[in-house]
């Protein structure tokens, strides 16, 4: 637990990247979790909140039986993709330092974002854990997938969790 606070600490304080945006880094769940969801953003996490619930709910799990964190830890309300991946850099050592403490046996990445910073560590840091890519809720919010759809997506992809 030392291990997680001091990372806490550590992403609560950065000022690595040149936005200089206060850092509330909101991830929340078991840390003895066989399963972490990588969302894309902070603020992306606030608002597809329940899209998320209702996606564990489907696989009979709650929000206390997963870690889910964002991937860029800054609160900002829109990203453009070169800000993302600016941000991607600056935070990816987070990500791989909670992947390392938590240990999953699965991760789930929400959206291509969070997609290319898992892959990146899957194939250059560490392969020990299953990985599944999802479409970002906010596809159903801003109506590209109709939550139907988005749904069934989730129960085959989810229905044989390692």
């Amino acid at each position: 637990m030392e291990e997680y606070n001091n990372l806490v600490n550590r992403v609560l304080s950065c000022r690595r990247c040149s936005f200089s945006i206060p850092h509330s880094w909101p991830a929340n769940g078991n840390l003895n979790s066989r399963i972490m969801i990588v969302d894309e953003s902070v603020n992306a996490m606030a608002k597809d909140k329940d899209i998320v619930e209702m996606m564990l709910k489907e696989i009979d799990l709650s929000k206390d039986d997963v870690y889910i964190t964002p991937l860029i830890k800054c609160g900002l309300d829109r990203l453009t993709n070169a800000m993302k991946q600016e941000l991607l850099k600056h935070c990816i050592d987070f990500l791989i330092k909670e992947i390392e403490i938590v240990h999953p046996k699965v991760i789930i990445a929400l959206g291509a974002t969070a997609d290319d910073a898992v892959r990146f560590i899957r194939n250059k840091v560490r392969s020990d854990f299953a990985y599944i890519h999802l479409p970002h809720p906010k596809m159903v919010i801003y109506g590209s997938i109709r939550l139907g759809t988005y749904m069934d997506n989730v129960k085959k992809k989810l229905k044989d969790l390692p």
